[in-house]
């Protein structure tokens, strides 16, 4: 997953959501989403628990959407995770810190 923070939802594959128990076609939600190339409909889900970049975090909603096969990209690590810390970006150095 790449760290997004224009992403409002953190986006996981279908694939990777069965794999964590949660099944796409049943979601009670759906919404649109915009991609770089169009408008397309997408499964809105909660993680159960998701650990990234030494944090774990409860229930964090998701959109569920494949990626072009052609990105090294699987996922990304949106706001929706983000917004529980305190991140510090440094593009100077090319560094970032995420606190609690």
């Amino acid at each position: 997953m790449i760290l997004d923070t224009g992403a409002t939802l953190t986006t996981v594959p279908h694939a990777v959501a069965l794999l964590i128990g949660c099944d796409p076609t049943k979601a009670s939600r759906r919404i649109e989403i915009m991609t770089a190339s169009s408008v397309e409909v997408a499964s809105l889900i909660v993680i159960p628990t998701i650990q990234a970049l030494g944090k774990t975090l409860k229930r964090v909603e998701a959109v569920c959407h494949d990626l072009p096969a052609v990105s090294s990209v699987v996922g990304l690590l949106g706001l929706s995770f983000l917004k529980h810390f305190d991140l510090h970006l440094n593009f100077q150095s090319g560094t970032f810190e995420l606190r609690c």
